[in-house]
């Protein structure tokens, strides 16, 4: 008997995936007043680490108002990975002409080592956006820009994204994009407040923080594919 002998052959196509932005962190600060950030459980995340200063939850935000006479409060937490996309909400005050200071904190070493991102303004009238690093305990600016679009008794989202050396700052009509490789490894992430109980600088808080980045690896997806090739013309002789 003759037959024609068809052979399948089946070839693996690998296709990389898209993979969406896990949450690395996520905090909306709900939870009782006077509640400090290092007793408050995240949405998402290790918790809170204090650097400096005193940050509690008022008013269902993160709030850096306390009893000393002007103080800087920074908090971090530990994301896993130094390549993300930091956002959080800043509660602008509501008095015009208020002087305030918020911000994000991002590749945080240690308390003297680390980059902020900050929202500000200085009894002008004039809201900025501006950039510094933090080495060993001195801040150096590497850029300002205002930012139109805020107002006072308004909540402006402030967002950091991190991808290597890039740095890409935003909040409402203003953007700085700087590179630099400092404190490229570093994971942990935060906020920042700046108050004075008899000063000037009121206190701006801080709501819905989140990281998001991959959070591991790319994950491949594999297709099988059939494909049937009849080789015609050659013979094969079953016996049965």
């Amino acid at each position: 008997m003759k037959k024609f002998l068809t052979i399948i052959l089946f070839c693996l196509i690998s296709v990389p995936s898209l993979v969406s932005a896990a949450t690395l962190l996520s905090d909306t600060f709900t939870g009782t007043d006077g509640t400090n950030l290092t007793a408050h459980t995240m949405n998402v995340g290790p918790g809170w680490t204090v650097s400096t200063g005193t940050i509690q939850i008022y008013s269902n935000q993160a709030n850096g108002k306390n009893g000393t006479t002007a103080v800087s409060s920074i908090y971090v937490s530990d994301a896993g990975n130094a390549n993300v996309v930091i956002s959080m909400d800043c509660i602008i005050p509501a008095a015009f002409n208020q002087d305030y200071s918020v911000g994000i904190i991002f590749r945080w070493q240690d308390s003297s080592n680390y980059w902020e991102a900050v929202s500000e303004q200085d009894g002008d009238g004039i809201y900025y956006l501006a950039l510094y690093d933090v080495t060993a305990g001195v801040a150096t600016q590497h850029g300002t820009n205002q930012s139109t679009g805020v107002i006072n008794n308004t909540i402006t989202p402030m967002t950091v994204t991190l991808s290597g050396t890039s740095i890409a700052l935003a909040m409402a009509s203003a953007t700085i994009n700087f590179t630099s490789s400092l404190f490229q490894t570093r994971t942990k992430h935060g906020l920042y407040q700046y108050y004075q109980v008899s000063g000037l600088y009121q206190i701006a808080p801080g709501d819905n923080f989140l990281v998001t980045g991959t959070g591991g690896a790319t994950i491949t997806t594999f297709f099988v594919k059939a494909a049937s090739w009849i080789i015609r013309g050659v013979n094969f002789l079953i016996k049965g």
